[in-house]
């Protein structure tokens, strides 16, 4: 069977309760079919991994290095840490799953991966399979990508993808829209609120002033309803380079029943999302924050390390 191989590949830095979830995972595993199926079983893996406890920080990608090695094979595509490149872009919106500051004393991965941060990471419930709900959504619904990635690389320790990151970058194609965290759970994006998961180094119940950069990932159409997901962003101070600081989504649907009213209000909603800021907006974008501009598209390249 595929999930006693690859129960043999648990590694030495794994603890009791990881071997558990591991050989949990692996028992799901028989019941795949498809590559994208295992996109977000692999979520649902980092959910309940990223929960338990580890002696050493550094050791949570080394620790689920052994599982990811055996399955790649199956998805015929580069691991960086902690995600897979043929789904990288859904696999980027997770959020921490905490309520208390954690400073990081050490680099443990590209701050766009889940194992960048200490504690535990959570899927929004519609990138994960939790339930049998989750996936007939996601089986539903009408996906918009917002972004593209243009290049991405992970440097380890030793040269092999499954062990521990020393440095890392990905390039984006995509928006960037200028905001303000506006409290602890709400950031303010073009003058509409949307619910926002700072990370564990960044959470904290006072804020600065100063600007952040929204990235929509993807867009969501289903049944009634429309979504927005994506990562908030801090500028590093080189030119084009960000840090992620967190995780947004919409607060509520907007409702959308197909008829031309709302139609024209599930455009406008599109257009507020990925169409031309204001004249106040564009002056916030200085050259020092991206790459390249297309104007045709209305699209910047920058780059999160």
């Amino acid at each position: 069977m595929l999930s006693s191989r690859l129960s043999d590949s648990i590694t030495t830095h794994s603890n009791s309760r990881i071997s558990k979830v591991a050989i949990s995972f692996l028992n799901k595993l028989e019941l795949l079919t498809a590559a994208d199926k295992f996109s977000g079983t692999w979520k649902t893996l980092v959910e309940r991994f990223s929960a338990c406890d580890l002696t050493y920080e550094s050791d949570r990608l080394p620790a689920i290095g052994g599982l990811a090695r055996r399955m790649k094979p199956l998805l015929d595509c580069r691991y960086l840490a902690g995600l897979w490149e043929s789904e990288l872009l859904s696999q980027l919106l997770w959020r921490w799953f905490g309520r208390t500051k954690i400073p990081k004393d050490e680099y443990l991965a590209p701050s766009w991966s889940w194992a960048a941060i200490p504690g535990e990471v959570h899927y929004d419930a519609t990138t994960s399979v939790r339930n049998k709900r989750n996936r007939k959504f996601m089986d539903l619904a009408e996906v918009h990508q917002c972004a593209t990635m243009k290049n991405v690389e992970v440097k380890t320790i030793d040269g092999s993808e499954m062990s521990q990151a020393i440095s890392g970058y990905l390039q984006l194609s995509g928006s960037l829209l200028p905001s303000s965290i506006d409290s602890v759970y709400r950031i303010k994006v073009r003058n509409s609120l949307f619910n926002f998961s700072g990370d564990a180094e960044f959470f904290d119940d006072t804020f600065d002033n100063r600007t952040y950069y929204s990235v929509p990932l993807f867009y969501y159409k289903f049944d009634s309803k429309v979504k927005t997901e994506g990562l908030v962003l801090k500028h590093s101070g080189e030119k084009g380079q960000f840090e992620r600081v967190g995780y947004f989504s919409d607060i509520d649907h907007l409702y959308y029943d197909g008829g031309d009213r709302d139609l024209n209000r599930h455009e406008s909603w599109w257009s507020m999302i990925i169409g031309r800021g204001d004249d106040a907006e564009k002056a916030l974008m200085t050259e020092n924050l991206y790459e390249e501009y297309d104007e045709g598209s209305n699209r910047y390249t920058f780059t999160i390390i």
